[in-house]
């Protein structure tokens, strides 16, 4: 049988396998094909001998020999080219306000896939984005306001929940280039978001609380920041400061950091009772 095109560059992984594993790959190719579409979750594949672990180690190579014996170009998605359901996007938040936690029966701590939390209805009055799971939990109650925690890159997911629409919205994230990016893609989301803790005065007023950033964000257009904003991630980027600065979000001191999300969730309440007397008028 002719050597398949693209076949030989796959020599040099294979070459290092043990023989249990081209079993445990012949068995995992044999039932894709077999059921190209079957819906299934990774860790459901009934393969006699495959551990979904080993599996899940291995996809790139699974989808390029898959792509080779159907003939098709490899598919940047392992769950499409293989058929199967991907395990649902899941978000963290807290409900720090009383009122609105009776509507999940006392609940304040809250994970669940995007669709059942686009489904809940919540009507808040201010919406927290944080960077980092233990700032968002060690929030004290706050009227009317929840908190994302623990987004990273996937803070564009907070596009899909209806109920966060129109709410004043903040972000507070690392001072770095990577903390600039983040809410770059969460502003893209929530058009009216506005950054917390996160300008050169901060930057610089924290100074003895400096870290370093491993591995600074590679982009060049973050068009969603404001001007100051991106001042900020350009001159963390070129070094103004020191090689690779940052500044993380959990570093702050923490009455100073309640401080600044009172005055910005008390401010935000103000002008919209303002805008709600002006529309009864």
């Amino acid at each position: 049988m002719a050597e398949q095109p693209g076949l030989g560059r796959l020599f040099g992984v294979l070459a290092d396998w043990h023989e249990a594993d081209f079993e445990r790959l012949v068995a995992a190719l044999a039932w894709l094909e077999a059921h190209p579409a079957s819906g299934l979750y990774l860790r459901q594949l009934p393969i006699a001998g495959l551990d979904s672990k080993w599996l899940e180690q291995r996809t790139g190579v699974v989808m390029e020999l898959l792509a080779l014996l159907r003939g098709a170009v490899p598919q940047c998605d392992f769950f499409e080219a293989c058929g199967l359901r991907r395990a649902p996007h899941r978000l963290r938040m807290a409900v720090l306000c009383p009122v609105l936690r009776r509507a999940l029966g006392g609940l304040r701590d809250v994970e669940a896939p995007v669709p059942e939390l686009a489904a809940l209805g919540l009507r808040p009055r201010a919406l927290l984005v944080v960077e980092n799971l233990a700032s968002g939990l060690a929030l004290p109650d706050l009227e009317g306001a929840v908190v994302f925690m623990r987004l990273g890159h996937a803070a564009g997911t907070l596009a899909a929940l209806p109920w966060l629409q129109g709410v004043p919205a903040f972000h507070w994230g690392d001072i770095d280039t990577h903390g600039l990016a983040i809410l770059e893609r969460a502003r893209r989301a929530l058009p009216g978001l506005r950054s917390l803790l996160m300008d050169e005065a901060t930057l610089l007023a924290y100074r003895p609380l400096w870290g370093e950033e491993p591995q600074q964000h590679p982009g060049t257009t973050l068009d969603a920041l404001t001007a100051d904003e991106r001042r900020l991630f350009e001159d963390l980027r070129g070094g103004r400061w020191g090689p690779q600065v940052r500044l993380e979000q959990e570093r702050l001191p923490w009455d100073a950091a309640l401080a600044a999300i009172g005055a910005a969730l008390a401010d935000a309440a103000r002008r919209t009772d303002l805008e709600g007397a002006g529309t009864s008028n």
